[in-house]
């Protein structure tokens, strides 16, 4: 269900603000950003959108790729957590505009045409929503819609390339984890 369901992403042109952003970040051959992460994966991460980094290796984009990637899977890592366990994605599937101006109607269609359906497909153990945008859209977008019994809400990974401490960062995912200094 997931390759008909990347595939579908792959074509989409639902929100014509959101694909000309897409195309002014990363040129017109270029899909909207496409999940990681397998079918039987425990845990699920999701941001609001990908970044606005152009970069050679982005004719196939993935959620968390590049900078906050990086601070992710360092988490991952720290935690022992393997990658298979893994599923990242996002709210929104195209590169925002300049003014991070994205409408409802675009945030209603990726939800509903691709997150909700991430959501049923992987049925995680936990859903952990980085940051305070997608922990907003998420709340008003899929949560009241759809009751979940395990989500976390902790800051974006790129809090830490912007001052943040990596240690206070951590804290966070003590207790979704179950590492707490308590072991």
């Amino acid at each position: 269900m997931l390759n008909i369901l990347s595939n579908k992403l792959k074509k989409c042109n639902l929100c014509p603000a959101m694909v000309a952003s897409r195309f002014e970040v990363m040129g017109q051959d270029h899909a909207p950003c496409n999940f990681v992460g397998n079918n039987n994966a425990k845990y699920m991460f999701v941001g609001i959108a990908p970044g606005r980094l152009k970069t050679k290796s982005n004719k196939n984009p993935q959620a968390f790729k590049h900078g906050s990637g990086r601070i992710l899977r360092k988490i991952i890592e720290d935690f022992s957590i393997d990658i298979n366990d893994v599923f990242i994605t996002n709210i929104l599937k195209c590169n925002t505009p300049k003014n991070n101006k994205f409408q409802d109607n675009d945030i209603k269609n990726c939800t509903t045409n691709f997150l909700k359906k991430e959501i049923n497909y992987i049925n995680p153990e936990k859903i952990i929503v980085l940051g305070k945008d997608a922990e907003n859209k998420f709340k008003k977008y899929v949560t009241s819609s759809q009751k979940f019994s395990n989500i976390h809400y902790v800051w974006h990974p790129a809090s830490v390339l912007y001052g943040k401490k990596y240690s206070d960062y951590k804290k966070q995912f003590e207790v979704i984890f179950n590492k707490g200094k308590h072991e």
